[in-house]
């Protein structure tokens, strides 16, 4: 998956303006993030290479003198995601949350499940593993807030 596809996925079109502005950056600069360029032969030819690429030279260029450094940043990443996710957790606390939750489970393995048996390795497979590594790691951390909870009680 392309980086412009990354973010076309993360950043839902009606988000643009408020990604823009916890950025402090135009909203017209993220929205040029999310386009497929123009050619292959000029890959910033909707406008400059967005944050997410920049992050990637970050990576390489740290890989060039240093590979082992890499980790580092990318266990950085991680760990913040890993903190975002248990702050904004919520507990799981009633029958007709957890089925949701279950439910939104089924959906994403099932879709990731199909499009690894039937298109094999793509990256619409790719994308569908991702998510359900996401919607698997929420409900993780959703089931570990209702334990907590239940524990304090």
């Amino acid at each position: 998956m392309e980086s412009w596809e990354v973010l076309q996925k993360a950043i839902p079109r009606s988000a643009t303006k408020r990604v823009a502005q916890l950025l402090n950056v135009g909203a017209n600069y993220v929205g040029k993030w999310r386009r497929e360029p123009e050619s292959e032969d000029a890959p910033d030819a909707t406008g400059q290479r967005s944050i997410l690429d920049r992050i990637c030279e970050l990576i390489d260029a740290v890989f060039l003198v240093n590979p082992s450094g890499v980790g580092i940043i990318v266990n950085y990443v991680n760990s913040h995601y890993r903190k975002l996710m248990q702050i904004h957790s919520a507990p799981i606390e009633d029958r007709d949350i957890r089925a949701k939750s279950v439910s939104d489970l089924l959906i994403q393995a099932t879709e990731a499940i199909n499009s690894l048996n039937l298109d094999g390795c793509t990256p619409d497979t790719l994308r569908e593993l991702v998510e359900l590594r996401d919607v698997t790691q929420l409900t993780i951390q959703r089931v570990e807030e209702t334990m907590e909870a239940e524990t304090r009680r």
